[in-house]
Parts: C-alpha cells; sequence; structure tokens
C-alpha cells in the first residue's frame, strides 16, 4: 500500500497574522465610521459644500442642543443629511416608528463634538443671543422643522448626550 502524500495546510502563521490585521483594521474603519470620525476630520470642507438649509438644520440642532430627533423618515432635507453622513439613522427603531413613516436620527457622536468646539468658526450668530439665533433659524427653516421631535436623553436632558 502506497502512503498517501502529505497534505500542506494552506492556513499558515504569515496567513493567519495577516487575517487577523486586516480585521481589526476593518474593525477599527468600521466603528471610526459610525462615530463619524472621517466626516468629522474634515467638517469644515463638509460645511462649506452644506446647501444653506442643510447648514441652517444642523446650526439649529446644535445651538438648540438636539442631537437626537424624531422624524418622518421621508423628510428631503433630512435624507439630504444622512447621505452625507451628517446624520444617521439610529439602529433598532425601525420596527417601532417605520409603521408610522418616522424614525430617530441622530448626528454620530464624533461630528456632535467637532460641531460644538467649532461652533463659533462654524456658525455666525452676529452678535445676537443663542435664543435670537434659534428664533431665526426656526423661522428660515419653516416647514423643514414641522413634525421633527427631540430625543430626551434618559437624564432628562434635551441634547441627547
Amino acid at each position: 500500500m502506497m502512503a498517501k502524500p502529505k497534505r500542506s495546510s494552506l492556513w499558515n502563521a504569515e496567513r493567519n497574522k495577516n487575517y487577523w490585521h486586516e480585521k481589526d483594521t476593518h474593525e477599527a474603519a468600521t466603528e471610526a465610521a459610525l462615530r463619524g470620525e472621517p466626516v468629522a476630520a474634515r467638517l469644515g470642507e463638509v460645511f462649506d459644500e452644506m446647501s444653506e438649509d442643510e447648514r441652517d438644520f444642523i446650526e439649529f440642532l446644535v445651538l438648540s442642543e438636539f442631537r437626537k430627533i424624531i422624524a418622518e423618515f421621508e423628510i428631503d432635507l433630512l435624507k439630504r443629511l444622512v447621505s452625507k453622513d451628517l446624520l444617521q439613522l439610529r439602529p433598532g427603531v425601525g420596527t417601532r416608528f417605520m409603521q408610522a413613516y418616522q424614525t430617530s436620527f441622530s448626528v454620530p457622536e464624533a461630528i456632535w463634538e467637532a460641531l460644538n468646539e467649532g461652533r463659533e468658526k462654524l456658525f455666525n450668530l452676529g452678535g445676537r443671543s443663542t435664543a435670537d439665533r434659534i428664533l431665526d433659524l426656526r423661522r428660515r427653516l419653516g416647514e423643514n422643522l414641522d413634525g421633527i421631535v427631540p430625543i430626551q436623553s434618559a437624564a432628562g436632558s434635551e441634547n441627547g448626550n
């Protein structure tokens, strides 16, 4: 009887090392994207490319301290902000809210932090108080604010942090 040739393994130490490196790299990139880090890193550039109503809406959220909101799923302004990764559809709420064509949105954490850190540079209050600017933004945004409800955080503050 002839001995079977020894089979060589396709999995070796080098492939194992590469596999885990690629997995870890992908996992870190995915987590960074979920936190909004790539957009936050170039927020000034992104802000310059936004339309006036998009900038006004983001400014309204920041000045009002509304990081998380509930709104109709099909609002064009929100869809545009989601497509630019400035808003995320929050996971785990679809079955409850989508039946009413509403869902919750949130500004990713890293973007929220960057917006708050750069608010003096990004938002021109023009010497007005924050409350006056919020009233001005409410008038400017008009119907874009219809049906938008801030989500209260567990601590009871409106900022959603």
